[in-house]
């Protein structure tokens, strides 16, 4: 480990045990749509359309079987229709998550490289390494000394290739909730959540800073995927509620004991982004108040 790490805390998501069976697999799996899923197909889908009668009581009974085929008919339009347009929003959000892997891989590779350049004997790599070191420092590690864009940059950051891999391991697994599971959400409304569970986590770890007399950063992507997961928590409580329960009582457990100045996670930050994650699903995606949902 070396110093720069060293004055950092880690947002770090060991969510290691998120079910690995998330919407797709359960499709892929069993053949059938999760009940979440179905409920809002159903509801969204039929709930405001006008069909014909199935049974009209101006029309003789020779016709009748005709008027049931047309609202059949209609029903597989509608179906056809809301399919398409959940496959859309799907593909979309999916793009979403796959910028963020490259983001935070092209992060990581450039702290990679200014570690491999610190290790170089000669003066002007050693120089060069300096450099680049205070820089990603200076810019994707999230700061209090009016460097207002870290608290972006720095969720996209990893300096260790554990503290990647897993942060990314986790984003997928609890992404795909909201990609496969949650078709209400579309591709502005999934980037509003990842931002803005990105900026509580930061005002949730300056927050913690202050009252411990951390002067320390914080890098990770741990924030933003609290967010997420506590969003997909509520829309899939039997699936993932237990694991969320359990960090959010971690991360609170050691910030109440006073203990958060000891600790290399940046405990503030993530109980940020879940508190984001729980208040957006409740007045955005469940209320359905954002004109983007649409």
């Amino acid at each position: 480990m070396n110093m720069s790490l060293r004055r950092v805390q880690v947002c770090f998501t060991a969510r290691g045990f998120l079910p690995l069976s998330s919407p797709l697999h359960h499709v892929q799996r069993t053949g059938q749509i999760p009940q979440q899923l179905r409920a809002f197909r159903i509801t969204s889908a039929l709930a405001n359309q006008r069909r014909p009668p199935t049974h009209p009581q101006y029309l003789p009974a020779s016709k009748k079987k005709k008027v049931e085929q047309h609202v059949e008919a209609i029903d597989a339009e509608i179906l056809r229709s809301v399919q398409a347009r959940f496959g859309r929003r799907e593909i979309q959000k999916q793009g979403l998550l796959y910028a963020l892997y490259v983001a935070n891989a092209a992060v990581f590779i450039a702290w990679t490289y200014s570690t491999m350049m610190a290790q170089r004997k000669d003066a002007t790599a050693a120089r060069k390494a300096r450099e680049w070191e205070d820089f990603m420092q200076s810019n994707f590690t999230r700061s209090e000394k009016n460097r207002w864009w870290t608290n972006l940059t720095s969720a996209i950051s990893h300096q260790n290739i554990i503290h990647f891999a897993v942060n990314m391991y986790a984003m997928r697994n609890a992404g795909s909730y909201i990609v496969v599971g949650m078709p209400q959400v579309g591709l502005l409304s999934f980037a509003t959540l990842c931002v803005g569970s990105t900026l509580a986590a930061g005002a949730g770890a300056q927050l913690s800073n202050r009252l411990t007399g951390d002067s320390r950063g914080s890098l990770g992507a741990s924030g933003m995927l609290c967010g997420i997961l506590s969003t997909a928590t509520c829309a899939y409580p039997a699936e993932l509620g237990m694991i969320t329960a359990l960090w959010f009582c971690f991360d609170l457990g050691v910030l109440s004991t006073g203990n958060a100045a000891f600790s290399p996670l940046a405990h503030g930050a993530h109980l940020g982004g879940t508190l984001f994650g729980l208040v957006y699903y409740l007045v955005a995606i469940r209320r359905g108040k954002f004109p983007w949902r649409r």
